[in-house]
């Protein structure tokens, strides 16, 4: 490839112009996907004079590319030779590359490495280029060695330990070279970033070789010790504060690379100690536990503590290394030898680390002031990464003193708590910083589990604070202590300051368990009802949904006449926060949305005594689930359907809005929801139960559901609970006879060659689900023929030998065997009645029931609600088809004929009919039975069986064997007699 081409090419797209940019990305378009692309992009990245700006984008696009092209499997891939070219070139285009290119190319190269070196094997020259690199006299070479060593170690992070094999001589090999480059760069970090930015790479990759397990050269000694020392002489050294161009603002400054090195130290100090050194370590590590809990934990303790001490001496620290501090010190209580050391410095550690930074801050102070919804994000209603805080850290620490060591350091802690709290009711009212009252009620509310015991000295009462963060924090606590303390948090609910009203909203929940506060809030469920609902305008926090949808809950009488105004104002709740995300986005935060949807939910619900409110309400929420199904917001699918679900079933009827939804339903389904079929059932359930009439006189909605069912049973990749879900969807419009129609013709399939049949569900990967099925309906096969050709096909398929069956019914054979005593459990009644039946036909009996007229009969069975043959028989001939289709699929039947006349039902009941006759008929199933009995005794299975049964099932085992017996005396006499009249005859 033309690489002069490719450079003005890529110029193109970076100029203002966007005719010129257009261009030049077309341009792009077409030779992506030709030879050579990616060695001329590396020769632009590298060539020092390209232009920054070309260069930066020749690095993204090959970025790109080479996650794109570089996986051999994918049907579009790269070229052996552009391969050999990229890897050969690769390594040497990141040292020349500055920092801005070099994050791209280290990006490609993880790419590279992994399909080369961790799964292909197919770049043995990496590791040796790596020694070399290390090996250089030139400073930017050996970082760039680093930062390649770096990339290889973190590909295998994560992986599992089977692979991580490969990667342990590789860390023997060079991990001693890199603690070499560290020990030369300790005397040049406090003056030189790049020293410090190399010390933090090599830190960072021995941190990342030990996330999931430790090799055991690591574990060795030899090693552990230079490595251990390291760490805790980076943790302990100092630089004066303009150093290293220190940045004078406390935000600025945790990012600077200094404190990026000392927290890597940390990080796996608290690595070695929190994983491989716990309480419980997995068995390959207890040696190693032992080893570091008695060798080198105390000395990190005592090194630890001297930082604290510098930190309370005003010595600046950054958030991470103080969390990694508590951590430490919360590894340090479970282990005896260290807490020994840690409970004689238990005051301080207290009273001056753990209590400062469980303070209200001043930092606290300017987010409350500038940005409450931010700071309520943050101490109120954390992210994800709230780990990563020092005060998470020092509230887990106070609470593993408390909780683990509790009979030494609990009533110690709460006095040092006391005298906190003393030095402040003490001190002059001009002199009472109401940020410690905030810090004890902070420590108090992380020891509520210990403080709720008889013997602690803390239930006093709490007062409403003129300062707006403790009546906050107050709330908070309450939240904790609810059962034990009174405050006037409805007060709280209208505060003037949002995070007052937040911590307000969320101790209401407590209260409710308790009857006479929960009696007492009913005249106020309205409005506070309406002041959350205010509250979610101002911020999204799917915790106070939480609360709206327990308020709709508990006080569903009480909200019944606002149900139509707070279902709109939840809607336009929920549009809000829809109209301000960007919900196509893959990091779209759906939990404020769906909480409002739940709450949606449950107001239908709650209003379900009166059919009018709910058609209201659906009115209102409509425009709602036509947005989410409209614009293919997956995430709040299944709140949806939830919707639908609970409005239909509340009403018990379909309303015209919601028919009108269905469509919506139908086209969402074909074109992504396919997988969320699982949550449209019991919405598809009530179309079909409760809107049969408009379902009869509708062919179109008919299709839709229809469509949507059989394309689950059909598509190849439908999982078996899916299927399983169609056919419920389905069930409802079918009759009894059709669907035990439907089911007998699998299993006379099954009854002919069982084998044969099996292998054919198991390829349609429907064998649980069919047997599933089948057993659901058991009880619907009520007539004789039923029973036996069901009790002849079960006992056949366990006469078979286990490892013939599908691997879903080797571990479920006894699950068959209980579905032949259930069919066995009137079968002598039934046959007795057929055989009635058959001598009234023949005259030989009376038949002693009063006569009933067939349109008395049937008038009589048919309920108000049913709807005709007639308007069912759309939908029926659909089914009928499905059945017909399947029978064409089976190798043999033997009572396939006129069965569509003759075997019908009346709501439910399956009919008898006498004239009907197969070759089955002279078959005794109690004799049948007892032969599969004798079977599973020689195959050595009637002991595992019998230990499943109860004594009920034990004694009616026994009862069939004796009736087995008694059948085959009375057919010998039988045949002893007629053979007797036969040879007199003969004479």
């Amino acid at each position: 490839m033309d690489v002069h081409a490719l450079y003005s090419t890529l110029a193109a797209t970076v100029q203002p112009d966007a005719a010129v940019r257009s261009q030049g990305e077309a341009t792009l378009k077409q030779i992506e996907s030709h030879a050579g692309l990616l060695p001329a992009l590396l020769q632009i990245v590298a060539v020092p004079e390209s232009d920054a700006a070309v260069k930066q984008a020749a690095a993204i696009y090959f970025k790109n590319r080479v996650g794109r092209l570089w996986d051999p499997s994918r049907e579009q891939s790269l070229n052996q030779d552009d391969r050999l070219f990229v890897k050969t070139h690769i390594i040497e285009a990141i040292s020349k590359a500055d920092s801005r290119i070099r994050s791209q190319m280290l990006a490609s190269l993880t790419t590279i490495i992994t399909f080369e070196f961790r799964h292909g094997a197919t770049w043995p020259e990496l590791v040796p280029t790596v020694k070399t690199m290390l090996a250089s006299d030139q400073r930017h070479i050996v970082f760039s060695g680093l930062l390649v060593f770096l990339e290889l170690v973190k590909n295998y992070q994560w992986a599992a330990v089977s692979e991580r094999t490969a990667l342990h001589p590789v860390l023997e090999e060079i991990l001693p070279i890199t603690l070499s480059i560290a020990n030369n760069l300790k005397a040049h970090a406090a003056t030189s970033l790049e020293a410090t930015e190399m010390l933090k790479c090599i830190i960072k990759t021995y941190n990342c070789s030990i996330r999931l397990e430790i090799a055991q050269h690591q574990q060795d000694l030899a090693s552990l010790v230079p490595w251990g020392t390291l760490f805790v002489e980076v943790a302990e050294m100092q630089i004066a504060p303009s150093a290293l161009n220190m940045p004078e603002d406390a935000e600025d400054r945790e990012k600077h690379m200094w404190w990026k090195l000392k927290k890597w130290s940390y990080q796996c100090l608290n690595t070695l100690f929190g994983r491989y050194a716990c309480t419980k370590p997995e068995k390959r590590y207890k040696n190693f536990s032992k080893m570091f809990v008695a060798t080198f934990a105390p000395k990190i303790l005592e090194s630890f503590l001297k930082q604290i001490s510098l930190a309370v001496q005003g010595v600046w620290m950054s958030a991470r290394v103080k969390q990694h501090l508590a951590t430490f010190l919360e590894h340090c209580v479970k282990r005896k030898t260290t807490w020994a050391m840690l409970k004689e410095h238990l005051s301080p550690v207290i009273s001056d680390f753990i209590f400062p930074l469980m303070c209200f801050s001043q930092e606290d102070d300017e987010l409350w002031h500038e940005n409450p919804v931010d700071y309520i994000h943050k101490k109120i209603d954390p992210p994800m990464d709230d780990f990563k805080s020092p005060v998470v850290a020092v509230a887990a620490l106070l609470q593993s003193i408390c909780k683990d060591r509790f009979e030494q350091a609990f009533m110690p802690t709460v006095g040092i708590i006391n005298a906190i709290l003393g030095r402040y009711n003490e001190a002059p009212a001009d002199k009472k910083d109401p940020r410690h009252k905030y810090g004890v009620l902070n420590m108090m509310t992380v020891l509520v589990e210990q403080a709720l015991d008889e013997r602690s000295p803390i239930r006093n009462d709490m007062e409403t604070s003129t300062y707006p963060f403790l009546r906050a924090r107050a709330c908070d606590t309450l939240l904790k202590f609810a059962s034990e303390m009174d405050f006037q948090v409805m007060n709280a609910v209208k505060d003037p300051e949002l995070p007052v009203r937040v911590e307000a909203a969320l101790a209401l929940s407590p209260f409710l368990r308790y009857p006479k506060i929960h009696d007492a809030m009913k005249p106020h469920a309205a409005p506070v009802m309406q002041e959350l609902m205010n509250l979610t305008n101002e911020i999204d926090m799917d915790t106070l949904t939480h609360v709206m949808e327990q308020l709709v809950f508990e006080y569903s009488e009480e909200l019944t006449p606002f149900a139509v105004q707070l279902a709109t104002q939840l809607r336009d709740t929920f549009m809000r926060i829809m109209s301000d995300a960007n919900y196509t986005a893959d990091d779209f935060d759906s939990m404020a949305a769906m909480g409002v949807l739940k709450t949606i939910s449950s107001l239908v619900l709650s209003v379900e005594g009166s059919v009018a409110i709910v058609h209201e309400v659906e009115a209102v929420i409509v425009p709602a689930i036509v947005f989410v199904l409209e614009n293919g917001v997956l995430d709040l699918y299944e709140e949806v359907f939830e919707i639908i679900e609970t409005s239909t079933f509340s009403s018990k009827a379909v309303s015209p809005l919601m028919w009108s939804v269905l469509p919506y339903i139908y086209r969402t389904f074909k074109a992504d929801a396919f997988d969320y079929f699982e949550e449209m059932t019991p919405s598809l359930h009530n179309y079909i139960m409760h809107g049969k009439d408009v379902l009869a006189a509708s062919a179109e909605h008919q299709e839709m559901i229809f469509d949507m069912a059989t394309t689950v049973l059909t598509a190849e990749d439908a999982r078996q609970s899916d299927r399983a879900y169609a056919h419920l969807v389905l069930k409802p419009a079918k009759s009894v006879a059709l669907r035990v129609h439907a089911i007998e013709i699998v299993v006379n399939a099954l009854f002919y060659n069982p084998a044969l049949a099996l292998g054919v569900l198991e390829q349609a990967q429907y064998t649980t689900a069919f047997f599933e099925t089948w057993f659901k309906q058991l009880d619907d096969f009520e007539r004789v023929h039923d029973k036996r050709l069901s009790i002849l096909t079960l006992a056949a398929l366990l006469e078979l030998p286990t490892e013939a069956l599908p691997p879903a019914l080797q571990s479920n054979w006894t699950y068959l065997f209980g579905g032949i005593l259930r069919l066995f459990n009137n079968y002598s009644e039934v046959l007795e009645e057929r055989l009635k039946e058959q001598r009234i036909a023949n005259g030989e009996e009376e038949d002693d029931d009063e006569e009933v007229e067939d349109d008395d009969f049937y008038s009589s069975m048919r309920r108000d609600d049913d709807v005709s043959d007639d308007e069912e028989e759309p939908f029926g001939e659909k089914l009928e088809a499905l059945a017909g289709a399947a029978a064409a699929e089976t190798t043999h039947t033997f009572d396939d004929e006129d069965e569509d006349d003759d075997n019908y039902s009346v709501e439910g009941m399956m009919i008898e009919d006498i004239y009907f006759t197969t070759y089955l008929d002279e078959v005794d199933v109690h004799v049948q039975f007892e032969s599969l009995m004798e079977s599973l005794a020689v195959s050595g299975r009637s002991a595992v069986l019998e230990s499943t049964l109860s004594p009920e099932q034990t004694a009616f085992v026994g009862k069939l064997l004796k009736t087995a017996a008694e059948n085959r005396a009375k057919a010998a006499t039988a045949a002893a007699s007629a053979s007797a009249s036969a040879a007199t005859a003969a004479q």
